[in-house]
């Protein structure tokens, strides 16, 4: 199972950051991280769910946030996925991604991973693939139309 902040931060920070977790031990991480107590996500799937998000080791609140469950074949990876959607201080980011990493069978994703994932499972074909490449690089609005 991997996670990844989607989000491009400023070193400021932002409003709101989404954080992204897929594979097969994503409810596990979805039941971690709010101490079991997402209410609901598994009968609302695409539904946004308020939760408080904890440090699972220590039960520390790290933030109240938005969790939306995209259960299997229906999500952008094909696999199980979730989006943690919090509050985009760096600090909150920081701490919610450590707190990631140290859940058993959950690591960092590698750069690309999860279209990667999208491609491998059948949900993109690789002109896909390299359009969302091509989009999330654009600078110009030339750039932008050409890879839509």
């Amino acid at each position: 199972t991997i996670f990844a902040l989607s989000t491009n931060i400023k070193s400021s920070g932002s409003a709101i950051a989404v954080i992204r977790v897929s594979g097969d031990k994503t409810l596990n991480v979805i039941d971690e991280i709010t101490n079991g107590k997402a209410d609901g996500i598994r009968e609302k799937p695409r539904q946004a769910c308020l939760n408080d998000y904890v440090d699972p080791k220590t039960n520390e609140l790290i933030d109240k946030g938005m969790t939306l469950w995209f259960p299997r074949p229906k999500s952008y990876t094909g696999e199980d996925l979730c989006e943690f959607h919090i509050h985009g201080s760096m600090a909150v980011i920081n701490k919610m991604l450590s707190v990631l990493g140290n859940i058993n069978d959950c690591r960092l994703a590698r750069e690309g991973e999860f279209t990667r994932r999208a491609l491998m499972n059948g949900k993109l074909h690789l002109i896909q693939a390299e359009g969302i490449r091509d989009l999330i690089n654009a600078r110009t609005e030339n750039q932008r139309r050409r890879a839509l």
